[in-house]
Protein backbone atom coordinates (compact mmCIF):
# COMPACT_ATOMS: atom_id res chain seq x y z
CA UNK A 1 0.00 0.00 0.00
CA UNK A 2 3.20 2.00 -0.35
CA UNK A 3 2.88 3.35 3.59
CA UNK A 4 5.03 6.74 3.94
CA UNK A 5 4.27 7.05 7.43
CA UNK A 6 4.90 4.57 10.13
CA UNK A 7 4.73 4.74 13.72
CA UNK A 8 5.94 2.09 15.57
CA UNK A 9 7.27 1.09 19.13
CA UNK A 10 11.70 0.80 19.42
CA UNK A 11 10.78 -2.89 19.90
CA UNK A 12 9.18 -3.94 16.94
CA UNK A 13 11.05 -1.73 14.80
CA UNK A 14 13.94 -3.52 16.00
CA UNK A 15 12.83 -6.62 14.92
CA UNK A 16 11.41 -5.17 11.39
CA UNK A 17 14.83 -3.48 10.84
CA UNK A 18 15.91 -7.32 9.19
CA UNK A 19 13.36 -7.73 7.03
CA UNK A 20 13.45 -3.56 6.06
CA UNK A 21 17.22 -3.69 4.94
CA UNK A 22 15.86 -6.18 2.30
CA UNK A 23 13.83 -4.38 0.43
CA UNK A 24 12.88 -0.91 -1.05
CA UNK A 25 11.00 1.23 1.54
CA UNK A 26 11.61 4.07 -0.79
CA UNK A 27 8.26 5.67 -0.23
CA UNK A 28 8.83 6.14 3.58
CA UNK A 29 8.26 9.81 4.60
CA UNK A 30 8.63 9.49 7.98
CA UNK A 31 9.23 6.43 10.93
CA UNK A 32 7.73 7.77 14.08
CA UNK A 33 8.88 6.39 17.29
CA UNK A 34 7.12 6.28 20.76
CA UNK A 35 5.45 3.90 23.37
CA UNK A 36 8.88 2.83 24.90
CA UNK A 37 12.37 3.93 25.54
CA UNK A 38 14.85 4.11 21.86
CA UNK A 39 18.24 2.99 22.03
CA UNK A 40 19.96 4.74 19.00
CA UNK A 41 22.46 2.29 18.63
CA UNK A 42 19.84 -0.16 17.88
CA UNK A 43 19.21 1.37 14.60
CA UNK A 44 22.97 1.85 13.42
CA UNK A 45 22.24 -0.28 10.45
CA UNK A 46 18.89 1.88 8.99
CA UNK A 47 21.23 4.66 8.14
CA UNK A 48 23.60 2.48 6.27
CA UNK A 49 20.47 1.39 4.82
CA UNK A 50 19.10 4.67 4.17
CA UNK A 51 22.42 6.08 2.06
CA UNK A 52 22.65 3.09 0.91
CA UNK A 53 18.81 3.56 -1.30
CA UNK A 54 19.37 7.33 -1.22
CA UNK A 55 16.50 7.75 1.50
CA UNK A 56 14.31 11.18 2.27
CA UNK A 57 13.07 9.35 5.26
CA UNK A 58 12.93 11.07 8.37
CA UNK A 59 13.36 9.62 11.77
CA UNK A 60 11.31 11.15 14.75
CA UNK A 61 11.55 10.27 18.55
CA UNK A 62 8.65 11.32 20.31
CA UNK A 63 7.39 10.45 23.99
CA UNK A 64 3.85 10.55 25.38
CA UNK A 65 1.48 9.25 27.94
CA UNK A 66 -2.47 8.73 27.69
CA UNK A 67 -2.44 11.52 30.73
CA UNK A 68 -1.14 14.26 28.17
CA UNK A 69 -3.19 13.41 25.29
CA UNK A 70 -0.13 11.48 24.28
CA UNK A 71 2.68 13.05 21.79
CA UNK A 72 4.67 15.63 24.47
CA UNK A 73 8.27 15.94 23.11
CA UNK A 74 9.69 15.35 19.66
CA UNK A 75 13.47 14.86 18.44
CA UNK A 76 14.36 14.53 14.87
CA UNK A 77 17.27 11.40 15.01
CA UNK A 78 19.96 12.07 13.39
CA UNK A 79 23.37 9.13 11.96
CA UNK A 80 25.64 10.63 14.47
CA UNK A 81 22.94 10.34 17.27
CA UNK A 82 24.56 8.94 20.23
CA UNK A 83 22.75 10.45 23.32
CA UNK A 84 20.70 7.28 24.59
CA UNK A 85 16.80 7.82 24.43
CA UNK A 86 16.75 11.84 23.23
CA UNK A 87 13.49 12.42 23.44
CA UNK A 88 13.56 16.32 22.48
CA UNK A 89 11.42 19.37 23.27
CA UNK A 90 8.13 19.77 24.45
CA UNK A 91 5.75 20.96 21.38
CA UNK A 92 4.73 24.03 20.95
CA UNK A 93 1.55 23.98 23.19
CA UNK A 94 2.78 22.10 26.27
CA UNK A 95 5.99 22.58 29.13
CA UNK A 96 8.05 20.37 30.78
CA UNK A 97 9.00 20.21 34.07
CA UNK A 98 11.93 18.47 35.70
CA UNK A 99 11.66 18.31 39.59
CA UNK A 100 13.45 16.71 42.48
CA UNK A 101 11.47 14.92 45.34
CA UNK A 102 10.86 18.55 47.02
CA UNK A 103 9.59 20.04 43.88
CA UNK A 104 12.35 22.18 43.00
CA UNK A 105 13.70 22.73 39.44
CA UNK A 106 16.93 20.57 38.62
CA UNK A 107 19.93 22.03 36.77
CA UNK A 108 21.30 20.95 33.92
CA UNK A 109 22.69 17.23 34.01
CA UNK A 110 20.44 16.05 36.95
CA UNK A 111 18.36 13.33 36.90
CA UNK A 112 14.41 14.62 38.14
CA UNK A 113 11.47 13.06 37.09
CA UNK A 114 9.19 15.03 34.35
CA UNK A 115 6.07 17.09 35.16
CA UNK A 116 3.99 17.86 32.18
CA UNK A 117 1.73 20.90 31.86
CA UNK A 118 -0.05 22.70 29.27
CA UNK A 119 -2.95 22.54 26.89
CA UNK A 120 -3.89 18.18 26.30
CA UNK A 121 -3.13 17.50 29.93
CA UNK A 122 -6.53 15.64 31.14
CA UNK A 123 -8.93 16.39 33.42
CA UNK A 124 -7.86 13.30 35.52
CA UNK A 125 -8.78 9.38 35.84
CA UNK A 126 -12.20 8.12 36.29
CA UNK A 127 -13.92 7.27 39.44
CA UNK A 128 -10.48 7.54 40.68
CA UNK A 129 -10.47 10.47 42.70
CA UNK A 130 -7.63 9.38 45.37
CA UNK A 131 -5.48 8.35 42.30
CA UNK A 132 -6.30 12.14 40.03
CA UNK A 133 -5.24 13.94 43.17
CA UNK A 134 -1.59 12.26 43.44
CA UNK A 135 -0.63 12.68 39.74
CA UNK A 136 -2.64 15.55 38.72
CA UNK A 137 -1.28 18.58 41.33
CA UNK A 138 -1.64 22.26 41.18
CA UNK A 139 1.47 23.83 38.86
CA UNK A 140 3.40 26.77 41.17
CA UNK A 141 5.08 27.73 37.91
CA UNK A 142 2.11 28.45 35.90
CA UNK A 143 2.55 31.96 34.15
CA UNK A 144 -0.34 34.85 33.67
CA UNK A 145 -0.93 33.72 30.26
CA UNK A 146 -0.93 30.09 31.31
CA UNK A 147 -3.55 30.82 34.01
CA UNK A 148 -5.13 32.86 31.23
CA UNK A 149 -5.65 29.35 28.70
CA UNK A 150 -6.06 27.38 32.04
CA UNK A 151 -3.58 25.19 32.53
CA UNK A 152 -3.26 25.30 35.85
CA UNK A 153 -2.31 21.82 36.42
CA UNK A 154 0.83 19.68 36.62
CA UNK A 155 0.98 15.58 35.33
CA UNK A 156 3.35 14.00 37.72
CA UNK A 157 4.88 11.37 35.16
CA UNK A 158 6.68 8.70 37.12
CA UNK A 159 9.16 9.32 34.59
CA UNK A 160 13.05 9.75 35.05
CA UNK A 161 14.17 13.02 32.82
CA UNK A 162 17.49 14.88 32.25
CA UNK A 163 18.06 18.39 30.85
CA UNK A 164 20.73 18.27 28.25
CA UNK A 165 22.79 21.50 27.58
CA UNK A 166 21.04 22.07 23.67
CA UNK A 167 17.61 22.60 25.32
CA UNK A 168 16.52 18.31 24.61
CA UNK A 169 15.33 15.86 27.49
CA UNK A 170 16.77 12.60 27.89
CA UNK A 171 15.02 10.03 28.90
CA UNK A 172 16.42 7.81 31.58
CA UNK A 173 13.90 5.19 32.76
CA UNK A 174 10.97 4.91 35.35
CA UNK A 175 10.60 5.89 38.60
CA UNK A 176 9.37 2.55 39.49
CA UNK A 177 12.84 0.77 38.02
CA UNK A 178 14.82 2.01 40.61
CA UNK A 179 15.61 -0.92 43.17
CA UNK A 180 17.59 -1.35 45.98
CA UNK A 181 19.86 -3.90 46.20
CA UNK A 182 21.89 -4.77 49.39
CA UNK A 183 21.65 -1.35 50.01
CA UNK A 184 22.31 0.08 47.12
CA UNK A 185 19.70 2.11 44.57
CA UNK A 186 20.32 1.05 41.47
CA UNK A 187 18.98 2.53 37.98
CA UNK A 188 18.20 -0.62 35.37
CA UNK A 189 18.09 1.78 32.90
CA UNK A 190 22.16 2.80 33.46
CA UNK A 191 23.21 -0.98 33.38
CA UNK A 192 21.07 -1.64 30.19
CA UNK A 193 22.97 1.53 28.58
CA UNK A 194 26.19 0.09 29.93
CA UNK A 195 25.37 -3.67 28.10
CA UNK A 196 24.46 -1.93 24.46
CA UNK A 197 27.74 -0.51 24.02
CA UNK A 198 29.45 -3.30 24.13
CA UNK A 199 30.45 -4.70 20.47
CA UNK A 200 28.18 -7.29 19.01
CA UNK A 201 25.02 -6.40 21.55
CA UNK A 202 21.99 -5.71 18.80
CA UNK A 203 19.67 -5.38 22.31
CA UNK A 204 19.60 -5.47 26.05
CA UNK A 205 17.50 -5.20 29.10
CA UNK A 206 18.38 -5.91 32.61
CA UNK A 207 15.42 -7.14 35.21
CA UNK A 208 15.36 -7.86 38.97
CA UNK A 209 15.03 -11.28 40.11
CA UNK A 210 14.01 -12.87 43.81
CA UNK A 211 15.09 -16.18 44.90
CA UNK A 212 14.39 -18.03 48.16
CA UNK A 213 17.60 -18.68 50.33
CA UNK A 214 17.77 -19.94 54.15
CA UNK A 215 17.74 -16.52 55.01
CA UNK A 216 14.79 -14.99 52.75
CA UNK A 217 14.42 -13.75 49.68
CA UNK A 218 17.46 -12.40 47.98
CA UNK A 219 17.35 -9.69 45.22
CA UNK A 220 19.99 -10.40 42.23
CA UNK A 221 20.12 -8.74 38.87
CA UNK A 222 19.74 -10.49 35.66
CA UNK A 223 20.77 -9.45 31.69
CA UNK A 224 19.34 -10.14 28.88
CA UNK A 225 20.80 -9.54 25.30
CA UNK A 226 20.14 -10.43 21.95
CA UNK A 227 23.42 -10.61 19.77
CA UNK A 228 24.14 -9.66 16.23
CA UNK A 229 23.85 -12.21 13.43
CA UNK A 230 26.93 -14.83 13.94
CA UNK A 231 28.26 -13.22 16.81
CA UNK A 232 28.90 -15.23 20.19
CA UNK A 233 29.63 -13.62 23.28
CA UNK A 234 30.68 -14.95 26.23
CA UNK A 235 29.70 -14.21 29.89
CA UNK A 236 33.15 -13.55 30.67
CA UNK A 237 33.15 -10.90 28.33
CA UNK A 238 30.45 -9.27 29.55
CA UNK A 239 31.44 -9.04 33.05
CA UNK A 240 34.98 -7.74 32.05
CA UNK A 241 33.66 -5.03 29.63
CA UNK A 242 30.58 -3.69 32.20
CA UNK A 243 32.98 -3.57 35.23
CA UNK A 244 35.29 -0.82 33.62
CA UNK A 245 31.71 1.53 33.71
CA UNK A 246 29.90 -0.01 36.47
CA UNK A 247 30.25 -0.69 40.35
CA UNK A 248 30.10 -4.09 41.40
CA UNK A 249 27.24 -3.91 42.89
CA UNK A 250 25.48 -2.75 39.45
CA UNK A 251 26.69 -6.41 36.93
CA UNK A 252 24.00 -8.50 36.43
CA UNK A 253 24.68 -12.00 38.06
CA UNK A 254 23.60 -13.76 35.40
CA UNK A 255 23.12 -13.36 31.32
CA UNK A 256 21.18 -14.66 29.25
CA UNK A 257 21.28 -14.61 25.56
CA UNK A 258 17.77 -14.61 23.11
CA UNK A 259 17.31 -15.24 19.51
CA UNK A 260 14.51 -12.28 20.04
CA UNK A 261 13.02 -10.62 22.76
CA UNK A 262 9.14 -11.50 23.39
CA UNK A 263 6.87 -8.58 22.53
CA UNK A 264 3.29 -7.54 23.70
CA UNK A 265 0.71 -7.17 21.48
CA UNK A 266 1.65 -3.58 21.66
CA UNK A 267 4.27 -3.89 20.28
CA UNK A 268 6.52 -3.30 23.11
CA UNK A 269 8.88 -5.29 25.36
CA UNK A 270 7.32 -8.14 27.57
CA UNK A 271 9.67 -8.01 30.58
CA UNK A 272 7.18 -10.16 31.92
CA UNK A 273 7.99 -12.68 29.22
CA UNK A 274 11.86 -13.33 29.67
CA UNK A 275 12.88 -16.74 30.61
CA UNK A 276 14.42 -16.95 34.35
CA UNK A 277 18.18 -17.63 33.82
CA UNK A 278 19.78 -21.20 34.76
CA UNK A 279 22.53 -20.11 37.42
CA UNK A 280 24.46 -23.50 36.83
CA UNK A 281 25.28 -24.35 33.31
CA UNK A 282 24.94 -28.19 33.74
CA UNK A 283 26.62 -28.85 30.52
CA UNK A 284 29.99 -28.25 32.54
CA UNK A 285 28.61 -29.81 35.81
CA UNK A 286 30.90 -31.31 37.95
CA UNK A 287 29.24 -33.20 40.62
CA UNK A 288 30.78 -33.59 43.99
CA UNK A 289 32.49 -37.04 44.49
CA UNK A 290 33.29 -37.03 48.84
CA UNK A 291 31.53 -36.14 51.77
CA UNK A 292 32.70 -33.04 52.14
CA UNK A 293 32.87 -31.83 48.87
CA UNK A 294 28.59 -32.53 49.11
CA UNK A 295 28.60 -31.02 52.37
CA UNK A 296 30.12 -27.55 50.74
CA UNK A 297 27.75 -27.75 48.24
CA UNK A 298 24.82 -28.18 50.25
CA UNK A 299 26.09 -25.04 52.25
CA UNK A 300 26.42 -23.18 48.97
CA UNK A 301 23.38 -24.18 47.33
CA UNK A 302 21.33 -23.38 50.61
CA UNK A 303 23.32 -19.66 51.18
CA UNK A 304 22.38 -18.82 47.37
CA UNK A 305 19.27 -20.50 47.14
CA UNK A 306 20.30 -22.84 44.25
CA UNK A 307 18.67 -25.97 43.71
CA UNK A 308 22.37 -27.78 42.28
CA UNK A 309 25.80 -26.30 42.82
CA UNK A 310 28.84 -27.86 41.32
CA UNK A 311 32.24 -28.03 42.69
CA UNK A 312 33.54 -25.76 39.41
CA UNK A 313 30.60 -23.65 39.52
CA UNK A 314 31.94 -19.61 39.81
CA UNK A 315 30.95 -18.22 43.39
CA UNK A 316 29.70 -14.68 41.40
CA UNK A 317 28.73 -16.47 38.28
CA UNK A 318 25.77 -18.19 40.54
CA UNK A 319 25.24 -15.02 42.28
CA UNK A 320 27.27 -14.50 44.72
CA UNK A 321 28.39 -11.33 46.58
CA UNK A 322 29.95 -9.89 49.57
CA UNK A 323 27.05 -10.40 51.80
CA UNK A 324 26.38 -13.88 51.30
CA UNK A 325 30.23 -14.77 51.07
CA UNK A 326 29.91 -14.05 54.99
CA UNK A 327 27.43 -16.85 55.39
CA UNK A 328 29.05 -19.10 53.27
CA UNK A 329 32.22 -18.33 55.26
CA UNK A 330 30.85 -18.89 58.49
CA UNK A 331 29.01 -21.87 57.97
CA UNK A 332 32.07 -23.10 55.60
CA UNK A 333 34.16 -22.63 59.00
CA UNK A 334 31.65 -23.65 61.25
CA UNK A 335 31.57 -27.60 59.66
CA UNK A 336 35.14 -28.22 59.30
CA UNK A 337 36.27 -26.37 62.71
CA UNK A 338 38.70 -24.23 60.99
CA UNK A 339 38.79 -20.39 60.15
CA UNK A 340 37.66 -19.64 56.49
CA UNK A 341 37.69 -15.85 55.58
CA UNK A 342 35.23 -14.22 53.03
CA UNK A 343 38.55 -13.55 51.09
CA UNK A 344 38.90 -17.26 50.93
CA UNK A 345 36.04 -17.11 49.08
CA UNK A 346 36.25 -14.48 46.41
CA UNK A 347 39.72 -15.77 45.66
CA UNK A 348 38.99 -19.63 45.06
CA UNK A 349 35.80 -18.82 43.57
CA UNK A 350 34.82 -22.58 43.62
CA UNK A 351 34.55 -25.58 45.82
CA UNK A 352 37.20 -27.32 43.97
CA UNK A 353 39.74 -24.61 44.59
CA UNK A 354 38.81 -23.78 47.81
CA UNK A 355 39.05 -27.72 48.96
CA UNK A 356 42.55 -27.88 47.67
CA UNK A 357 43.66 -24.57 49.07
CA UNK A 358 43.10 -25.82 52.77
CA UNK A 359 43.38 -29.95 52.01
CA UNK A 360 39.99 -30.35 53.62
CA UNK A 361 40.17 -33.85 52.47
CA UNK A 362 42.73 -34.61 55.11
CA UNK A 363 42.07 -32.04 57.97
CA UNK A 364 38.98 -32.94 58.52
CA UNK A 365 37.79 -34.21 61.82
CA UNK A 366 36.23 -37.98 60.81
CA UNK A 367 34.11 -37.66 63.94
CA UNK A 368 31.27 -34.96 62.12
CA UNK A 369 31.46 -36.34 58.87
CA UNK A 370 28.16 -37.90 57.90
CA UNK A 371 29.38 -40.86 55.55
CA UNK A 372 27.20 -42.09 52.92
CA UNK A 373 26.95 -45.44 52.61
Amino acid sequence: YKVTVLNQTPSAFYQFLDILLNYDYSHFRYIVFGGEALNPMYIRSWWGYKKEKNLNTVLVNMYGITETTVHVTYKELKPQEDTLSNIGKPLSDLKAYVLDNFGTPVPIGVTGELYIGGAGVARGYLNREALTKERFIENPFATDLDIEKGYTRLYKTGDLVRWLEDGNLEYIGRNDDQVKIRGYRIELGEIETALSTITGIAQSCVLVKERETDSGLVKYLVGYYVAEPTVTIDDNVLTDALSAFLPDYMIPSSFVSLDSFPLTINGKLDRKSLPDPEMVDLDSYVAPTTPIQKELCNIWQEVLGIDTIGITDDFFKIGGDSISAIEIARKMGKYLEQEIGVTDVFDCKNIKILSEKFNLENSLNPENVEWEI
